[in-house]
């Protein structure tokens, strides 16, 4: 058997048929079939992007089937081999998608579709055009061509759900799940068809992973296993270049790679968050908000030093790692700002875990403020108009 090592380096292998093993970010190693492992394919997305410049990849499968983990597993698993900038847009950022990509740094990129499942539709023409153009033109950044490596990644509820521009620029489709009319005018037109059962059994397993919460794998000759779902693994169907495989897949992400969009929340008003904000908290707030929105991509709301700065640290902690205890007291240390002698009220009695007085008057002052203009735009901290 090979040693944990060779799997994770993609060394050795050879003729080898039996068992590998796998290690989880729990750190306890499940041996799984050495085909279901998710290397080939994460090697394959991110060289191929290295190469061609731009790889697409998309995510297919029904509510709860997983799309979502999965696009975060890819991300954080590429992160490692790449410092990718990760990029989430969401059916309720979708229609300002061109802004957001006009505004992505020259850095190569991982932008995450997520869940956007017919979300053009009913958009005016003339701006969908505008949208579909961006998406074209991603690699570009304003006007200079092939600027930055990109890896799209699209999920959807069903294949034929996106645009069929851009969906035929996705050389990947996985499917978390699969649909009786996918499996007949899909898959046959991808696969090759001596290998069209294997559809027909990832349907089986699908069927056992959301209905018995449980599936059986074959992991060596005559050996099978039985998974639970979710605990660490579920399966996913991939099809590129006329190939077809299994891949196994997981919980795994970091603070880089999760979703941080405020997806089905109410949206507040940009211009009345920034005036409550700097009245009540000044620049402290201001700083606050400027981190958030240069972590979503927005990097025109800080200046050229402070974005550059931004970009150099975490290409660091890419590589190399800090003790964060130790650096914030090297930082409090170091502060030029005068120590806060004021303290907070104390809770009330009788509510232990209730919010400080400062923070419920805050969110009063801008939810209340809000009720009296709408906001402009469907991206929180972006109050530029629409065109």
């Amino acid at each position: 058997m090979p040693t944990l090592d060779e799997v994770q380096n993609g060394k050795g292998g050879g003729d080898y048929h039996g068992p590998t093993n796998y290690k989880t970010p729990d750190g306890k190693v499940h041996q799984i079939n050495k085909f279901h492992q998710p290397r080939n394919v994460l090697d394959d997305i991110h060289f191929g992007c290295q190469s061609r410049d731009f790889i697409g990849v998309q995510l297919v499968g029904g509510m709860g089937s997983g799309k979502t983990t999965l696009a975060t597993f890819i991300a954080h698993n590429l992160q490692k081999k790449h410092p990718y900038k990760v990029v989430w847009i969401g059916k309720e950022q979708i229609t300002n998608a061109d802004k957001i990509i006009e505004e992505l740094s020259s850095e190569d990129h991982i932008i995450i579709f997520d869940d956007v499942s017919k979300a053009l539709e009913g958009l005016p023409m003339d701006r969908k055009k505008k949208i579909i153009q961006a998406f074209l033109e991603i690699r570009h950044m304003r006007g200079k061509q092939n600027a930055r490596k990109v890896i799209s990644i699209v999920n959807v509820h069903h294949f034929y759900a996106w645009e069929k521009t851009w969906r035929m620029q996705n050389v990947f489709s996985i499917f978390t799940e699969i649909t009786n009319q996918e499996m007949i005018k899909v898959i046959k037109d991808q696969v090759n068809p001596r290998d069209f059962h294997y559809v027909d059994k990832f349907s089986k397993l699908s069927y056992q992973m959301f209905f018995k919460n449980k599936f059986e794998l074959q992991i060596a000759p005559k050996t099978t296993r039985t998974f639970i779902t979710n605990h660490p693994f579920r399966m996913a169907l991939v099809t590129y270049a006329g190939r077809l495989k299994f891949m196994l897949y997981h919980l795994d992400k970091c603070g880089l790679c999760e979703r941080t969009a405020d997806s089905g929340k109410t949206l507040v008003s940009a211009k009345h968050l920034v005036d409550v904000a700097l009245e009540k908290y000044g620049a402290s707030m201001s700083t606050i908000m400027k981190l958030e929105c240069m972590s979503r991509g927005f990097k025109r709301a800080v200046s050229k030093k402070y974005y550059c700065a931004h970009q150099d640290f975490y290409a660091l902690m890419g590589k190399y790692s800090v003790s964060w205890e130790d650096l914030a007291k090297e930082l409090e240390n170091r502060s030029s700002y005068p120590k806060r002698t004021w303290n907070r009220e104390k809770n009330t009695a009788n509510m232990r875990n209730s919010p400080p007085k400062e923070q419920v008057e805050f969110i009063n002052a801008v939810i209340q403020g809000n009720l009296k203009q709408k906001p402009s735009n469907n991206i929180a901290l972006n109050n530029e108009d629409e065109d």
